[in-house]
Formats: structure tokens, sequence, C-alpha cells
């Protein structure tokens, strides 16, 4: 049976499309693909038909995008940069996705690698003299407390204060994540220095690869929190207390997809593949610092 709109395309009278502008005849657009309508049909079983569609096509731009970014590593952004663009998912936006389903798992079961509590900043990193040095600024504890109720006071301002960070740094990684995408171009540009390639070659694939990283973290967080766990009691071992396995599978993960999606990108040989990644996986740990470092200065001053 043929729709009211399906006979109006039919005609010899140009419909402009509503993607990208052009005028044309017919039932597609001869310029983007995108399907010529003179009205959108907006019924309920209409509807209910795009939202079917859009969750079980397995060849949707939703599906195909995130497929690719695990299961073809380069394929996304080697897709981009050659002109591909209706296939996939706009860089960007997978990021996004990525992002909100990385915080929806940190708040689900308490995986937390971007961000960390003000008692871990100022007394468990790297730069720890400095956060306590700018916390103790910020706090205005510049002179000692010499009376005991000048330490209830300060402890009293202290605890209020931790409470507020820890309650705002994961909403504030949430939003600044997003820094880790030029960190990481300007990584691979000294990288790929010689090849003559533009900046927002590697801005895309920087996009992609923490996309995959932010998805990566939460992934084996729970695989090495249940099933490693199960496979240690099943053989009768005591599991390991601290998060070695957890970072080596993190590490790992980043080298096989780095490594490979280098290959597809930048058409790397196998031996300066390995050597790059090997370089990616190194400064993981201190790009995460890195990040963190960043986070505890946009809480500190984000918060009143």
């Amino acid at each position: 049976m043929t729709s009211a709109t399906d006979r109006a395309v039919t005609t010899l009278t140009p419909l402009r499309c509503t993607k990208c502008g052009a005028e044309g005849i017919g039932r597609f657009c001869a310029n983007c693909g995108a399907r010529l309508s003179a009205r959108r049909d907006l019924s309920v079983k209409h509807f209910l038909a795009e939202a079917t569609v859009a969750i079980t096509d397995l060849d949707s731009a939703l599906i195909s995008s995130f497929r690719a970014l695990f299961m073809k590593p380069g394929e996304l952004t080697a897709s981009y940069l050659f002109g591909d663009r209706h296939r996939f998912l706009p860089p960007f936006r997978i990021f996004l996705l990525c992002n909100l389903l990385y915080f929806v798992a940190v708040a689900q079961f308490g995986l937390t690698v971007l961000s960390a509590p003000l008692h871990v900043q100022v007394d468990d990193m790297a730069y720890r003299r400095v956060s306590q040095a700018v916390l103790t600024k910020r706090l205005h504890f510049e002179k000692p407390a010499v009376t005991p109720a000048q330490k209830t006071h300060r402890a009293a301002i202290k605890k209020t204060f931790e409470t507020k960070y820890d309650s705002a740094t994961e909403g504030i990684a949430k939003t600044i994540v997003v820094v880790l995408i030029p960190f990481y171009a300007v990584l691979f540009q000294l990288l790929f220095t010689g090849q003559r390639r533009f900046f927002a070659e590697h801005l895309i694939f920087s996009t992609h690869f923490v996309s995959y990283l932010l998805i990566a973290i939460p992934a084996l967080g729970l695989a090495t929190s249940g099933y490693v766990l199960m496979l240690f009691y099943g053989a009768g071992i005591k599991p390991p207390e601290d998060e070695t396995w957890y970072a080596a599978g993190i590490v790992l993960a980043v080298s096989l997809y780095v490594h490979t999606a280098q290959r597809v990108v930048y058409e790397s040989g196998r031996l300066a593949a390995t050597a790059r990644t090997a370089v990616v996986a190194l400064t993981l740990v201190p790009m995460i610092v890195a990040f963190k470092f960043v986070l505890f200065f946009a809480t500190l001053y984000w918060i009143s």
C-alpha cells in the first residue's frame, strides 16, 4: 500500500532535502542519500517503528560505531579521515556516549580511576606536597593552630570542605575528562613527527582512543573484581589485594588497541607500531596522574 507521502515524492515536483538542503525528485536525495519527504510522518506507529529500528538494527550507526571501536581498532578513525562519515557516529559523539557510560559505571560500581577523593589527592598522590600546600592556602591555614579550640575549628572546616570536594569531584571529572584528548593528541604528534600529518588527525585518533579507554576501565574493573576473583578462589589461591591485575589489564587493553589502530590509521610497520605502543603504555599512568592533578585544581576552585 502506498502512502500519501510516498506518492508525493514520486512526482516530478522537486523537494528540498532536510539533511543537506539539496533539491531533488524521487524517494531519496541524490546528494546525501537521505529519504526525501514532503512531510514527516508523525504517527505513533512510525515513531515506534523508528525506535525499534534504532535499537535492533545491527547496521545502525550506533551499534556499528561501538562494534568497530572494540572489534576493529582504527576503523572508526580511518573511515572518518578518508571521508566515510555516514556509516558511523561522529568522533565526539562517540566520546560523549562513552563518557556517559563510564560515569554510570562509576556511580553503580564505584570503579574510580579518573578521580580521587580529597584525602587521596593530598596524602597519596605523587604531587601530594604541592596539593597539601595549595589546600593549606585555599583554606587559609598558613598560620599554625596553637590552641585546642583553633585545632577543633580547623578540623571542622576541613571536614566540611572535604565533604563538598568529594561530592563535586566526580561531576567535574566527567566535564573535564575531555582534556585527555589533547593530551594524547600531543603525544601522538610527537610519536609521528616527520610524517607531515595534521594535528586534527591526531585529535580524531585520540578521541576514539580515549573513548575506548573510558569503556575499557570499568569493563576491566568488573572483570577483575568478578571473574578473575572467581578463578582465584576456584583454584584455591588467595587473590591479590592490590590493583596489580587491574592495572595490568588496562595496560594490556590499551596496548592492543594502540598497536592495531595505528597500523590501520597511520599504516605503521610492526616494529615501529610496537615501539610506539610501548611508549603509550608507559605514559598511561603519568597521563592519568596528570589528569587527576588538573582535576584537583579544577575541583578545588570550583566549589565555594
